[in-house]
Order: structure tokens, then sequence, then C-alpha cells
């Protein structure tokens, strides 16, 4: 329970609509956060008749989340913060939590659907009602193991609107709260003046340049930049220039034409899948960042943990660091992380 009106409304769902003995747990995430961070979450739980529990993971937040996420733009990708806090504590270190306090079962207030599949003894994670709000993109990490011990309680809920109203009806008062922010710990979302602190080294600039390695200009540090980036570059040329790709050891910004970005080929590792094995080529959809519409492809494995998209349509921007999340209709069937530099 983070405070917020989603995870509220699950506490609401579990112990009252669905009258089922629960407790309330909030993972404090970062040294500076206290008990008073926590009021909302603990008073949701007062009213809702249920105990509240905060469980330390700062430890662990550092080490799979935030430390990756800087380690991960240091080396020129960009990461999903979300996708490794989903596996290793809100699904890792929390069902831990829960064995400890004899909970067969978390629920959590993630738009996403969990269902049996009595045909193939397999459960499986779907979208959410609202496909708008939906979050199954940021938990294809989830096996089987973890599957059939969580429950998405708001998952089947159409719109936003219907989750305040169930808050609304339990007087909670968060009911009107605002969503919270993508990157929950960069509080003013400058996640470049984050790195530049954690590190304590300011990232050095260096030369943009084309594909042919002709200098076109000078950039800020190559953490301030994304693989198909148009604004913001501050240089003039005689086409659009967009950022192609990142020279790390030379400290150099690729630059080229729009063009240049679309390939039908992405090469993924860590690859997770326990619904289908891919040692076949199977003909799926994929996308390859959260808002990315999906798109029609074949997915293989070419090696263990590593498999080749291949898209029927050229795709803008393969992105290193950024997960491709394969579905089938509204099913995740896997994912894992782009990294074409395999290729």
């Amino acid at each position: 329970m983070s405070g917020g009106v989603d995870s509220s409304a699950c506490a609401v769902i579990i112990a009252k609509k669905q009258n089922l003995p629960a407790v309330g747990v909030t993972m404090k995430l970062t040294p500076d956060k206290t008990d008073i961070d926590f009021a909302d979450a603990k008073l949701v739980c007062e009213k809702t008749g249920i105990p509240h529990h905060v469980i330390d993971l700062c430890d662990d937040f550092k080490k799979y989340v935030t430390d990756y996420f800087i380690n991960s733009y240091l080396s020129g990708d960009t990461p999903n913060p979300c996708v490794m806090c989903n596996k290793y504590l809100k699904f890792g270190r929390l069902l831990e939590f829960a064995d400890t306090l004899g909970c067969t079962h978390i629920a959590t207030g993630h738009y996403a659907r969990c269902e049996y599949d009595s045909s193939t003894g397999k459960y499986l994670l779907r979208k959410a009602a609202d496909h708008n709000k939906d979050q199954s993109y940021f938990l294809y990490t989830l096996g089987q193991e973890q599957l059939k011990r969580i429950m998405f309680p708001i998952g089947d809920y159409r719109t936003k609107d219907e989750i305040r109203e169930i808050a609304g009806i339990y007087a909670l008062q968060n009911a009107q709260k605002p969503d919270s922010q993508d990157i929950c710990f960069i509080q003013n979302g400058n996640y470049i003046q984050y790195i530049n602190e954690q590190t304590g080294i300011k990232q050095p600039c260096g030369d943009m340049v084309l594909t042919d390695g002709t200098i076109v200009g000078k950039h800020n540090g190559l953490i301030c930049y994304t693989v198909g980036q148009r604004k913001g570059l501050g240089v003039s040329y005689r086409y659009p220039l967009y950022v192609c790709g990142k020279d790390i050891n030379n400290n150099r910004l690729i630059l080229g034409a729009e063009e240049s970005l679309y390939g039908k080929r992405c090469t993924v590792k860590d690859f997770h899948s326990d619904i289908y094995d891919f040692t076949k080529p199977l003909k799926i959809k994929a996308k390859i960042r959260s808002r990315h519409e999906e798109q029609n492809a074949t997915a293989r494995l070419v090696d263990t943990g590593t498999l080749l998209i291949e898209f029927e349509e050229a795709q803008k921007s393969f992105t290193d660091g950024q997960s491709a999340v394969l579905y089938d209709g509204e099913y995740v069937l896997g994912g894992g992380i782009i990294d074409n530099r395999l290729q």
C-alpha cells in the first residue's frame, strides 16, 4: 500500500467487498521516507479494519532499482525501473514477507488481470479491462510461482472513476489523490540531475557525429539523450537529425536521418516466458516500449535467454534498455530487455 488511491481501493475490495482476511503492507524504499509519509496508507488500513505493516526494503531498492537505473544510463541504455521493482521487490521480497505473516496471496493496485487456464494448467497474465491504464507491460517477468499467489482486484474495472468511486463510498481520504509520477524516486522528474547527484560526477560533453563520423556539434552528456530524440539537440543541418545511437567508448552521440531509425529486427536479452518455449518461431504481437502500439511479428529463441523478434513492418527506434513484451491478444507471453548490440 503506497497511500495512493489504487492500492487503497484494492485493500477495500479485498477486505470489505470480498470479505477476505488481510493485512496492509507499505514498502519503505528510500531512507528519507518516514512513517509520516505513509500516513495515508495507515489511515486507510484503520478505516478498512486491517493491520498495517511497514517493511524496510531500502537496500534492495537501491541494489535492484536505483543502481540499475543509474548504471543502465551510464552504459548507454534507457531503462525501465518499474520492471525491476516489480520483479525483485513487489513480487519478490513482498511475497517473502507475506510468508512470514502466514498470508497465502498478495493483492496489489496494478491495472492487470491474472487468470487460471484449466486446459493448460497455467496461470496467465492478462491486460486490464481499462486498456488505457493497463500495466501488464511492466509485469512480464512474473512466473507461475508468483502468478498463482497474486490478485489484481482493480484490473476488472473499466475506468479510474470507478476506482475513485469505491474509495469515496468507504470515505477514504485519498479518493481524489492525483496519480503518482512515473519514476517514484525522482521527485522533480529530472533524472539527469538525479544521476549526477548520485554519482557525484557531471557527465562529460562530447562530439555529436553523423553515422559517417562527421562532427556536427557537441552534446551535454550522453545520459541526456534517448534514441529517436529530435528536439533539444541544438544542432542545425540540411535535414532533420535524430539520435540514432551512442558510442560510449568514445563519448560520441550518433545522429542521422529519420529513416535510419527504422528496422524490422530486434534482439532481446534476459528473455522470460513460461507459457511458450519459443524454440520454434511463433507469430505474436510485440510492443517495444510501454506506449507503443503492438505490432505483428515472429519471435524465436536464438540462444538461451536471447530472443529475435522480426516485425512484419519496420518499427521506429529500437531502444537498448527498454522492454520488448510479447502478446497473444490480451495475454502476455513473455518479454525481455532490448539489446541490439547482440546482433
